[in-house]
Parts: structure tokens; sequence; C-alpha cells
């Protein structure tokens, strides 16, 4: 078991580093790769760009599919028909694209796709800065608010991408560590704040409430949304990777400086009024309550 738990982290992250290289290299840097050869040999173009920069010629011998040729029609005459009939768009029925394909994997790898792809991202981005470019965008989410379905799920996954992409301030919030009494009080749960609450949950209780997010364990990225009493809110000095690698290991996984040492007569008290008072604000505006709320009631 000690050399399983010393060769596990190191597994897990050779396995994930390679899911991740894998997911790229299947849907990005491949259909990128296999978009640029086929615009090299459909088109005049490209044919010339293609010859002009490597030994690969489109209509070669080694190319031809025998399976195409007429009875009789030697394959120099068939390149030869091909070439005659190709004008801005080249002749390939007589190509056996699969061999033409492996010739140009050997010349332009799928790496060189995937260095196009990150290319062409960044190029749409700048385009998409300026003012044509916003109206192209917005053209064309109107266009796919038309399909039932994507106008469903479209404007959710935007807001999602924004937030985490776009409102600094947003992902600040969402960087502040808070624990709060869930499921019940006397128990705490970790949770990140997302927001400053809802007004109308507010003005119906008379309170202030903040949206916080309870990331489940170990699969942090499902959870539950609660609306919690600023007063109940207690801000933790925790990062955000702290928190993930808490949440990841059931609680296992703990920063040294969190530590509670049963021996160490200084220990703090997790729920005492001390402990509240000593946090930090929130970027939200929460402040520490001066002392913590009774959490359970107390005996008669």
């Amino acid at each position: 078991m000690g050399g399983l738990s010393a060769l596990l982290p190191t597994i897990l992250t050779l396995w994930i580093v390679v899911a991740f290289v894998g997911f790229i290299g299947d849907y990005v840097a491949a259909p990128m790769t296999r978009f640029v050869h086929w615009s090299l040999i459909t088109n005049r173009v490209g044919h010339d760009i293609l010859e002009a920069t490597t030994p690969v010629k489109v209509f070669d011998e080694r190319f031809v599919d025998l399976r195409t040729l007429d009875d009789g029609e030697s394959p120099t005459e068939a390149l030869a028909a091909a070439k005659k009939a190709s004008g801005l768009f080249l002749d390939l029925s007589k190509i056996d694209r699969a061999k033409l394909y492996a010739a140009l994997d050997d010349r332009i790898p799928p790496v060189f796709g995937l260095a196009i792809g990150f290319v062409l991202i960044f190029a749409v981005g700048c385009l998409f800065r300026g003012v044509v470019g916003r109206w192209v965008f917005t053209l064309a989410e109107k266009l796919l608010f038309k399909f039932p379905l994507v106008r469903s799920i479209y404007p959710w996954a935007k807001q999602i991408v924004e937030f985490f992409f776009k409102d600094k301030r947003n992902l600040r919030e969402f960087q502040t560590v808070v624990a709060v009494p869930y499921p019940r009080k006397g128990m705490f749960t970790l949770g990140f704040v997302t927001n400053d609450g809802l007004r109308s949950l507010n003005a119906q209780t008379n309170g202030e409430f903040v949206a916080v997010f309870l990331p489940s364990s170990p699969t942090p990225m499902t959870g539950y949304i609660c609306f919690v009493d600023k007063r109940e809110v207690v801000p933790l000095t925790l990062s955000l990777d702290q928190v993930m690698g808490i949440l990841v290991s059931g609680g296992v996984i703990v920063p040294e400086e969190e530590v509670v040492r049963l021996s160490s007569p200084t220990a703090p008290s997790p729920s005492g009024p001390d402990d509240v008072d000593a946090a930090p604000p929130l970027t939200t505006g929460l402040k520490p309550a001066a002392a913590a709320p009774e959490l359970a009631n107390k005996a008669d």
C-alpha cells in the first residue's frame, strides 16, 4: 500500500495530462490539420503553395487509385486527363486521397494544425473586439437563438464563460472562501461567495443574504447554491487551491497552517467568536459578526 500511495499522485497526474493532450489532439489538432491538407489539395492556389514548399505532388502516379481507371487506361493517362479537367478546383477523381493524406502527414504533422488552431482562435478574438466583429457576433447569436435547443443552453453557457473570463470582480468574489452552517446548525461546510444575493429575497425576508456555492466532495465541479445570512457566513483565509485539495481528498489533505494539533494548548476553537473576529472581510462587503450566533439550543 505504501508503494501505491507514493505512485498514485504521479499516475493520476499523468492520466489527466494524457487525457487532456488526447482531447486536444482529437478535437483541435486533427480536424485543423485535415482542413489544412484539404485546402492544399483541392484548389489551384493551395496546389501551387503545396508544390512550392514541399516535395509532395498531388498528381503523382503513386497516389493514383487503380480502381478508378478505365479499361486499358494507364495511370499516366489518367493523371493527364485529370490535370486537363481541373480549373480553380482540382479533379481528384483518380486520386487515392488516403495515400495522399498519409504523405501530407509526413510533411505537415498534426502539431502544425494545433498551432494554426490557436492562431485562428486568437485572430477571431481580436476580430470580435472591433465594431464590425461585434456586429457579426451579435448577428450570429440571433441566428443561434432561432434553434429551440440552442436557445435553451447558449445563454447560460455564455454567462458562465463571461463569469470566469471577463468579469474579474466576479472571479475575485468566487475565490472568497467561507464556511456556512450547512446542512444544519452546528456543522459547517466550505463554500465560495458568488454574488451579493437576490434583492427580492432580501426584501421579502428583511435580511441580507449572499449566494454561496457549496461544492461537493470529492467532485467539486458539482454542488449547491445556498443563500445564507451574512451574519452566519464565516470568512476564511484559505485559497481556492487549498479548498480544492480539501474537497478532492475528502478532508485528508489540509494546509499545514490549518492543521489542528490537539496537544497544543493554544489551538483555536473552530467555532469560537474570536475566530470570526480575526477573519478578514469579504470582497462582497460581508462584515464578520462581533460574536458567533448560538448554533445549538442550551438545555433547560
